[in-house]
């Protein structure tokens, strides 16, 4: 139950090295102006400032060990934007000290040339939360992978580009699976996401009707305005305010305003963006519609079908 005051140009590890499988409690209070590492053995209950504000614990493990049993300092980025921050990691963990997390966000590390992913979680500000990162490969050309050698990775499939699984079974799991634009999936193995599947698409035009289908049913959508995520919904039929436009085949031959904000999963949308939801408005500016984790991709094909009394009305 002490106080401790670190200067800009110093570090401070807190571990517990004791052998009890019971590891200690940290009550005091931390100011936090250099670099501190708090092992996760080491339950903290404390009150952490930095700047003024209060921060919390997130501890990241799954991160390659460079220096092994040795404190070494590693960077960050916020896919929203920002500069690089430093913090400290301790045999693949490292120690991050971040304010309450109020929306869904990855977070991204730069080790030795490659990439780390893991994502920010929402919820009540605590100091005992654990994240994994997870190795990031991002596929910007046409290809196709044979063996196991990116099993449990983070994949990015950029827009209009095809990944190919032809692994013969090697390849059991992913983490999670981002797509964007036309991006295209093939896979006719029994690969499963663990952390589910990211459609990211982008809009040129606003006001502008676009078929739109998913094989999912999206936990959330969310775009980024100003270095934040923010959840979006769309208008609904009752008037309610949204964020963009949904309608669905109502019966046969016309379309209508969806009446609940939930997506359902391969149904057929058509839908249209104002302009700040548009590249027009934001080059970079996307609009993620993220599923529940444990998706398969392999699924089966579904076949078009024709409404059965009706056909679709030219105006």
């Amino acid at each position: 139950d002490a106080a401790f005051d670190v200067a800009a140009s110093k570090i401070l590890r807190i571990a517990d090295l004791s052998l009890s499988a019971d590891k200690g409690y940290l009550y005091g209070t931390i100011l936090l102006n250099g670099l501190v590492y708090v092992s996760p053995d080491v339950k903290l209950s404390g009150t952490v400032v930095r700047g003024g504000d209060e921060v919390y614990r997130l501890s990241v493990e799954g991160l390659p060990a460079s220096l092994p049993a040795s404190l070494e300092t590693v960077s960050y980025n916020r896919t929203t934007g920002g500069t690089a921050i430093e913090v400290l990691a301790y045999n693949g963990n490292a120690c991050l000290w971040l304010p309450a997390v109020t929306a869904e966000e990855d977070i991204r590390f730069n080790i030795s040339g490659e990439t780390y992913e893991t994502t920010l979680q929402p919820g009540l500000p605590e100091h005992n939360t654990r994240g994994r990162a997870y190795r990031l490969v991002e596929v910007d050309a046409d290809a196709t992978w044979t063996d196991d050698a990116n099993q449990g990775c983070n994949v990015v499939i950029a827009p209009e580009k095809t990944l190919t699984i032809a692994t013969s079974g090697q390849l059991k799991t992913l983490h999670r699976v981002t797509m964007g634009n036309a991006s295209q999936l093939v896979c006719e193995e029994a690969v499963l996401a663990t952390g589910g599947i990211v459609y990211r698409r982008t809009f040129a035009e606003s006001k502008r009707w676009e078929a739109f289908s998913l094989p999912y049913a999206p936990r959330s959508i969310t775009a980024v305005f100003d270095g934040k995520p923010v959840e979006l919904s769309p208008y609904l039929v009752s008037g309610t305010g949204g964020h963009f436009w949904l309608q669905t085949l109502a019966d046969g031959s016309s379309f209508s305003y969806v009446a609940e904000e939930r997506l359902q999963a391969n149904t057929g949308y058509i839908i249209a963006v104002p302009e700040g939801l548009t590249t027009k408005s934001d080059p970079a500016r996307a609009i993620s519609f993220v599923s529940s984790d444990n998706q398969y991709l392999n699924r089966n094909p579904l076949d078009a079908e024709k409404p059965s009394d009706n056909e679709f009305l030219q105006q």
